[in-house]
């Protein structure tokens, strides 16, 4: 699985001051031309442009480039998609680009998402959504959440909600703080909460 195209990095569009998560420039890559069903270990990162129909668990960073479709898990340290997953996301870093679909739950500490994504959303630390994206989640829970896109769900911030001018919000809000930018969009129940309730700390 060691076909790995040393001028990889050349191939992407990564604008230097957005992306959190590089491809990476060693490890494993898979073509296009490549086609999996079974699961996947690796203990170094992984970059994948074709398709994989099992399960990636890693010890480095996974990168989903724009052509690659997974249907499975995947745990990792770093998470970067441009393409689709259909499947659970586990990291301390979910990142996904404007052209990308999530089809499935996110645990992570940090959560930035610019696309489509359907599933909960259980993020310890932050979580961005971009102007680009559209967000349903039943449950969706952070520290602090910043909201330039669209989401539809319940969402709960132990800390801070900032709702940015081109935000579109419906369901149900609940942080200690929001803040609002005029022109922003809420069609949702709002509830301040106070120290006393314990359970918005839980990742639950």
């Amino acid at each position: 699985m060691k076909i790995f195209k040393n001028n990889l990095k050349e191939t992407t569009n990564e604008v230097e001051d957005n992306i959190l998560v590089r491809t990476p420039t060693s490890g494993t890559f898979i073509s296009k031309s490549i086609s999996i069903q079974g699961d996947i270990k690796s203990q170094e990162a992984i970059t994948i442009e074709g398709r994989i129909t099992g399960n990636i668990a890693c010890e480095d960073i996974v990168v989903i480039l724009p052509d690659g479709i997974i249907t499975g898990e995947i745990e990792a340290k770093e998470v970067r998609i441009d393409g689709k997953v259909k499947g659970s996301l586990k990291a301390k870093i979910v990142e996904q680009s404007q052209s990308a679909t999530i089809e499935g739950d996110i645990l992570a500490d940090i959560v930035i998402l610019n696309g489509s994504s359907v599933g909960n959303i259980l993020c310890r630390e932050t979580l961005e959504i971009g102007k680009n994206a559209n967000i349903k989640s039943n449950k969706c829970k952070a520290e602090t959440i910043t909201i330039d896109g669209c989401i539809t769900g319940n969402v709960v911030a132990s800390k801070l909600i900032e709702l940015e001018k081109n935000a579109t919000l419906k369901g149900s809000i609940k942080a200690k703080e929001i803040k609002s930018e005029l022109g922003c969009k809420i069609s949702a129940k709002v509830d301040i909460f106070d120290n006393k309730d314990k359970n918005l700390n839980k990742l639950t």
